[in-house]
């Protein structure tokens, strides 16, 4: 896969007629992979090469970095996803001042026609690009027709009467439904990061854990999940998951995790924390001994949970 982290990085590359599909793609979620399975179908009957731009950081971070929406997957794991669906260029275009100033014929003349030889656009029925996103789906046809390129946009993949989005997934999430996250993900959700040192407060009590700086990741609704640590050796450990803020310790909010039958040093690596489903609720304990029974049986419920065939 070719990655440019500019437009005008493609001036150097030899043109080529291309098929280009745009958007922000945060969780390239069942909706996302409709589009871009859609676009690689028409790129393939028109013998057009297949591009996707997309942006980074998302434009709501950065216009409003403090309370702007999570993210469901960093940059390097969506395009890891694009890859897998079969896409073969991907412009990650930085979201800088210049970008978020930029007309939206501007963008449409400049980025899709000019950088990228765009002669068919794709996007969803809901795109608004460039400036104040003052550029529509009926913009952007208006424009192609003189730019040189055809435009389609196609309808939002629904489920359960409602259009599969990365807000609703966030919300599932924060409500701790995993199941119904992940079956508008098309896969469990996970976090990624580094491993960073703790308070071995866990480690105390008999359960040694892996802290993980999840970054700018959406964390899920505060309790214990069972769930699946990948390790950079490509080895999967079913673990325990800790989400909260560790109430009978007074030690602060955290994501972390307990593999099972694992006693390997994982400081500073890199590591992708998965959830399947979740246990139970963050709990105050009157006691570590207490705290510590509970971590017990948690353990031991999701040994069993995870023998099941699907995992769930």
């Amino acid at each position: 896969m070719k990655i440019y982290r500019h437009y005008e990085e493609l001036s150097a590359v030899p043109p080529t007629p291309r098929l280009v599909v745009v958007g922000n793609f945060d969780g390239v979620h069942l909706g996302h992979q409709q589009l871009i399975s859609q676009a690689r179908q028409l790129a393939a009957q028109s013998g057009l090469s297949l591009a996707l731009c997309t942006f980074s950081p998302h434009p709501l971070r950065f216009f409003r970095p403090d309370t702007a929406p999570l993210n469901l997957t960093d940059t390097a794991h969506r395009v890891e996803l694009f890859s897998a669906l079969g896409v073969s260029e991907v412009l990650v275009q930085r979201f800088d001042r210049d970008m978020a100033r930029m007309p939206a014929f501007d963008f449409a003349r400049r980025v899709l026609r000019d950088a990228l030889g765009a002669v068919h656009v794709l996007v969803g029925r809901n795109f608004q690009f460039g400036h104040q996103r003052s550029g529509t789906v009926a913009h952007l046809h208006e424009w192609g027709a003189g730019l040189g390129f055809a435009v389609s946009s196609l309808e939002l993949r629904a489920q359960d009467d409602a259009v599969i989005s990365s807000s609703r997934i966030r919300a599932l999430l924060l409500e701790g439904d995993m199941r119904r996250a992940a079956a508008l993900l098309g896969r469990d959700y996970e976090v990624r990061g580094k491993v960073v040192p703790g308070k071995k407060a866990a480690s105390q009590l008999g359960f040694p854990t892996i802290n993980i700086d999840t970054a700018d990741y959406l964390i899920p609704r505060f309790g214990v999940y069972a769930a699946r640590t990948y390790l950079p050796d490509q080895r999967v450990v079913p673990s325990v998951a800790y989400i909260g803020n560790r109430p009978t310790m007074g030690l602060g909010k955290t994501a972390e995790a307990h593999l099972l039958d694992f006693n390997e040093d994982l400081y500073d690596a890199s590591v992708r924390l998965q959830f399947t489903c979740r246990m139970r609720d963050d709990i105050h304990f009157h006691s570590t001994e207490a705290l510590r029974r509970q971590i017990a049986i948690d353990v031991d419920a999701v040994t069993k949970q995870m023998r099941c065939p699907d995992g769930r």
